[in-house]
């Protein structure tokens, strides 16, 4: 019983301090919004959303898309609001929108919502819905078990800066330095000093002085220090440097399943495709349930001209994850590519008997079902195909309850709105719902992604699978995102893009 009581007590602890840190974090949010409205002759952008919206630290779609308008017009200042809330509903938008419209006065409503709707969300029914709505300990172990959040480890590399806070200047350790040129303590904060302030060759230059002076028998601050050397060279697009650090980490980590897929990636980007797949080999064989592991792999084997070994690979993972959705959907694109129609129709319809409720594997139903679709058309199966286009049903499409009356304030108050849909999913749920609301704009982000995607690496656009076909974007998905939207506000304020 004693035991059962510290582990409530323990979890009501923890609930508290999840809760406690979405105050401080809306804190410092609405600290750097409330800076904003102390300029004057701007012209203000509210961004409302969930996680999508809000994640990203210093290169988030919001913070990017302020500095693009400012860069690209000189009419106004352009002022962007992030109001951003992770998980939020479009119930808890909805309740919020009256109070950001008074706070903020906005010109221009940016909002995309609709990912944490609890019929989006649940995934083991009401009950799990209700939890993961109320209860920020489950929101958290689901999330984590989805394989949504990010190691913390990777926030320097996705180019994400912590909140404006308090932190020593450069002359303290400059200071410390004066006196013992050899600090590799000083030497190591520094490093971090100039790489949170953007200044990465003083960075890089800091943080291997730190290595010069570190003993040897203090592996924890150099994993620490060549981590912030890979993210730095990332950023400045250094890969051979980037490559060397990424060893050096393997080295201390040899088991550490980030850095596996990041050399791997990284090998693909530089097209050594046989480094690539060697490093992927182990990936695969260490962490046999990471789907993108096998994607990869099967990526390199496909770029070095075994097709077969290509399909084998992916085969593998089914084996290993017979409820993967995802790897039905990658093995029917490749025997499609390959002309294997009649093979590609039977994993394909074996991928949608395994389709999940929750709304990842629902999206990747749908995208089975489109590839279904192709397969009969191609082999004449007319009847098939009519039955699997009337079949067809949008996931992304979902109760508009709360988005009427979001609906019905904007009009009343006559706020420009411009309504963002998330990458890779299609438009037409949105302009369906919205089509009566006076010149309301729509931001298509499906073809821009998939053509993105198509010709890079997922993970250079976002850093993990949390919508099935997209996840919380890394800088380069982010500054995507910015773009389509700058485009649009532009476009409304008819002011040329230069």
């Amino acid at each position: 019983m004693k035991q059962i009581l510290r582990v409530i007590i323990f979890i009501l602890i923890i609930e508290g301090l999840l809760r406690l840190g979405g105050v401080v974090l809306g804190f410092f949010q609405d600290y750097q919004n409330n800076q904003h409205l102390k300029a004057s002759h701007e012209y203000r952008i509210l961004c409302l959303g969930d996680s999508i919206t809000n994640y990203g630290g210093y290169d988030s779609y919001p913070n990017q898309l302020q500095r693009i308008l400012n860069a690209r017009q000189d009419k106004f200042k352009m002022v962007v609001i992030d109001k951003g809330i992770t998980s939020a509903s479009s119930e808890r938008i909805a309740e919020q929108i009256n109070k950001n419209l008074d706070e903020y006065k906005p010109q221009i409503l940016v909002l995309m919502e609709g990912l944490n709707d609890k019929e989006n969300t649940a995934e083991g029914g009401a009950c799990d819905a209700f939890l993961a709505s109320h209860w920020a300990v489950y929101k958290l172990i689901r999330t984590l078990v989805l394989g949504v959040i990010n190691k913390a480890r990777h926030l320097p590399k996705s180019g994400i800066k912590p909140p404006a806070t308090e932190e020593p200047s450069a002359d303290l350790f400059q200071k410390m330095l004066a006196v013992n040129p050899e600090n590799y303590f000083a030497w190591y904060n520094l490093g971090v000093f100039y790489q949170n302030n953007g200044d990465l060759s003083q960075a890089i230059a800091a943080f291997e002085k730190a290595l010069m002076f570190c003993s040897n028998n203090m592996p924890g601050l150099k994993i620490k220090i060549y981590r912030y050397l890979e993210s730095s060279y990332a950023a400045l697009g250094q890969k051979d440097n980037q490559m060397k650090m990424l060893r050096q980490l393997l080295a201390y980590q040899p088991n550490d399943e980030q850095l596996l897929r990041d050399l791997g990636l990284l090998y693909i980007e530089q097209n050594d495709f046989v480094k690539a797949k060697k490093i992927l080999q182990v990936f695969v064989y260490k962490y046999p349930n990471n789907d993108s592991a096998y994607a990869n792999l099967a990526a390199c084997c496909q770029a070095l001209g075994e097709e077969q070994q290509a399909i084998k690979v992916i085969l593998s993972g089914i084996k290993m994850n017979p409820d993967h959705a995802l790897l039905y959907s990658l093995l029917g694109k490749y025997l499609m590519q390959y002309k294997y129609y009649a093979q590609a129709e039977s994993i394909l319809k074996d991928g949608l008997a395994v389709v999940g409720t929750n709304l990842r594997d629902r999206r990747i139903g749908y995208t089975i079902q489109q590839q279904l679709l192709k397969v009969y058309e191609i082999q004449g199966k007319d009847d098939l195909a009519r039955q699997i286009k009337a079949a067809l049903i949008d996931p992304s499409i979902k109760k508009y309850d709360h988005m009427q009356l979001i609906k019905d304030i904007v009009v009343e108050r006559r706020i420009q709105l411009i309504l963002v849909q998330y990458p890779t999913l299609p438009l037409a749920p949105l302009q369906k719902e919205f089509r009566s609301v006076p010149g309301v704009l729509f931001v298509d982000n499906e073809d821009t992604f998939n053509k993105a995607l198509a010709k890079g690496n997922y993970y250079d656009y976002f850093i993990d699978h949390m919508g099935g076909t997209f996840g919380h974007g890394a800088p380069k998905g982010n500054r995507l995102l910015a773009e389509n939207v700058a485009g649009a506000i532009l476009q409304y304020l008819k002011i040329e893009n230069r």
